[in-house]
C-alpha cells in the first residue's frame, strides 16, 4: 500500500497478485533516510549503535557506545528509534 498524496492518512493499493507493496510508502522512505543520516552523524562522532537481547529480560537493549565499545548511553526502543529519526532525545 502507499500513501494517497491527497489523503496522506489514507491508503490505496498498490500491491502486486502477491499481496506485498510495489514500493515503501514515501514517508517510510523518508524515515530510512533520516536514520541513515543520523548514523552518519554517530560515525563521524565515533559513536555505534548497538542492539541486542537481554538475556535474563528477553527484551530488546539499545546501547550508544564508543568504538571501542564502551557504553555511554543506553535507550529505550521508543528513544532510540526518536534518536535515529531526529526526534525527541
Amino acid at each position: 500500500m502507499s500513501f494517497d498524496s491527497d489523503a496522506p492518512r489514507r491508503f490505496r493499493s498498490t500491491e502486486g497478485s502477491d499481496g506485498i507493496p510495489a514500493s515503501p510508502p514515501a514517508c517510510v522512505l523518508a524515515e530510512v533516510d533520516a536514520a541513515f543520516e543520523r548514523m552518519e552523524q554517530l560515525r563521524a562522532a565515533g559513536r555505534e549503535i548497538h542492539f541486542a537481547v537481554d538475556a535474563m529480560t528477553r527484551r530488546l537493549v539499545v546501547e550508544v557506545r564508543t568504538r571501542s565499545g564502551e557504553v555511554l548511553r543506553t535507550l529505550s526502543p521508543s528513544a532510540a528509534l526518536d534518536f535515529m529519526t531526529g526526534g525527541p532525545h
